[in-house]
């Protein structure tokens, strides 16, 4: 007799297949535009799994079918992405996408997008761990920490350094310190097995880029916006939010702290995406993701 149900045997709330519910997860996780494609998909694995005979499964097993359909039916990217993405949790992975760059690139959307696409629930600023530090540390020892990244020159204690634009020197000394806070949130986010996107500008590349590229489930990447009109265009329209306005010296220092963070990502091997289209960004941020960790599941599985 043919099943009319398939229990998820191995989940802890004994969940039963639901077309409706994976519909959802294809068409909101980005794997799936068009939501009518994606229910259809949905209901050829239903149609699949009841002809079958089969009326228990595993979530991996559900994966399995699932990804060999995306496979027939769409691109083979695609089914690659939500195999991985959706294996993850369930085999206690985690991973760290970490995006690097300067103030307005549109770090914040990428970052909001990759959550939900890899259901990551961390999401952290620099900025934040910059605040941190501020107020774990004396302002005698570290005052480069009380101002804004762009003015810490303004405060630093003489200093030995091989960068000449006080700009700079100030942005490097606050990033090193910040550098900390980053390996910590970084090994927590291993050690506890927890997905964790961190984007920002606050980092010292000569000091921690040779780290963040040795960890096997640290993913760097260098954000950047060639086009100055659409990097200003960006920036009014986040600092109209914050009422505030981006003057000609801030978009050049701006401007200057991204080349600065360019140069040192591409000494440094990071991958660097210009971030004309987020779409792109994004699907070029999966790519590399997939291609890494891809073979190492299906090592795993040998």
């Amino acid at each position: 007799m043919m099943p009319t149900m398939v229990q998820i045997h191995d989940l802890d709330d004994q969940q039963f297949f639901s077309k409706g519910l994976l519909a959802h997860q294809l068409t909101n996780r980005g794997f799936i535009v068009d939501s009518l494609k994606a229910y259809s998909l949905a209901l050829k694995v239903e149609e699949r799994l009841l002809k079958d005979g089969i009326s228990e499964i595993s979530a991996l097993e559900l994966i399995e079918v699932v990804t060999e359909e995306l496979k027939a039916e769409f691109d083979p990217k695609i089914a690659d992405r939500y195999n991985l993405v959706s294996r993850l949790p369930l085999e206690g992975k985690s991973l760290v996408i970490v995006m690097i760059g300067s103030v307005g690139v549109g770090k914040g959307t990428l970052a909001n997008d990759l959550a939900t696409i890899f259901r990551i629930p961390r999401v952290i600023g620099t900025d934040v761990i910059h605040r941190l530090m501020r107020d774990l540390l004396s302002p005698m020892l570290v005052p480069e920490l009380q101002t804004s990244p762009f003015e810490a020159y303004k405060g630093l204690r003489p200093i030995y350094s091989s960068i000449y634009d006080p700009l700079l020197i100030g942005f490097d000394e606050v990033s090193k310190i910040v550098d900390a806070g980053l390996r910590s949130v970084i090994y927590r986010s291993e050690r506890e097995k927890i997905s964790t996107i961190i984007r920002g500008e606050l980092f010292s590349l000569k000091e921690i880029g040779p780290w963040l590229l040795d960890q096997p489930e640290v993913f760097p990447f260098m954000i950047t916006l060639s086009d100055e009109d659409l990097h200003k265009e960006r920036l009014n329209k986040e600092e109209q939010l914050d009422n505030q306005e981006i003057t000609s010296e801030s978009f050049d220092a701006i401007r200057k702290i991204q080349s600065y963070l360019l140069e040192g990502s591409e000494e440094m091997g990071i991958q660097i995406i210009d971030n004309l289209s987020s779409d792109e960004t994004i699907e070029t941020i999966l790519d590399v993701i997939v291609s890494k960790m891809k073979p190492q599941l299906e090592e795993e599985e040998l």
